[in-house]
This record gives structure tokens, C-alpha cells and sequence, in this order.
């Protein structure tokens, strides 16, 4: 799975979830192994803010956690399915100058 479609699908779970006053530097989601050996990723993210605090969130029945399966799926047939960390890029500021 392509790293732009686990970070669309984390910025759709921050809109929705995420306090919007605070910049978010990264989204983390530990795997996870059931007792039948079943290998998937937790349904709660860690997000990292810019300002080095961390608050952990529900992603549970998100675009997020729908990724996150077909990640899971793809690193299986590789034989692994390490922890995941998104980062996330601050929205670019609009200059109101313009260049000819």
C-alpha cells in the first residue's frame, strides 16, 4: 500500500477526532496479534503533536483503521506486520505575494 493512502486516511481520522487547534506531527498504530495468531493493528493511535504531547484516539470503524487491514494484509504476504507511524506534513502557509 502506497504511504498516501495511510496519510489521506490518517488526516480524514484528524478532522474528524482531533482537536483542530493543536498541529499534529505523526499518527502511530502498534500490530497487535490475537490468540489465534491473527496479526492486524490496534483500533487506538498514538498522535504526536508539535508540541511533544501525545493523546491516544479511537480509530475504530475509520478510513484509518480500513487502510490500516489492506496495510496489514499487504505486509503479511511479507512475512511481517511492524508498527506504523504516519507522519504528518503542516498544511503549507498560502503567501499572498505573487512572482511574475
Amino acid at each position: 500500500m502506497d504511504i498516501s493512502e495511510l496519510t489521506a486516511a490518517a488526516q480524514a481520522v484528524l478532522r474528524e477526532r482531533a482537536p483542530a487547534d493543536k498541529p499534529v506531527a505523526a499518527i502511530a498504530v502498534n500490530s497487535t496479534r490475537d490468540d489465534s495468531g491473527w496479526i492486524s493493528y490496534d483500533n487506538v493511535a498514538s498522535v504526536a503533536y508539535c508540541d511533544d504531547q501525545t493523546q491516544r484516539l479511537d480509530i475504530s470503524g475509520t478510513e484509518l483503521a480500513v487502510a490500516l487491514e489492506k496495510h496489514a494484509d499487504d505486509e503479511a504476504e511479507l512475512g511481517s506486520v511492524p508498527d506504523v507511524t504516519i507522519p504528518i506534513l503542516p498544511p503549507h502557509a498560502q503567501s499572498r505575494s505573487s512572482a511574475r
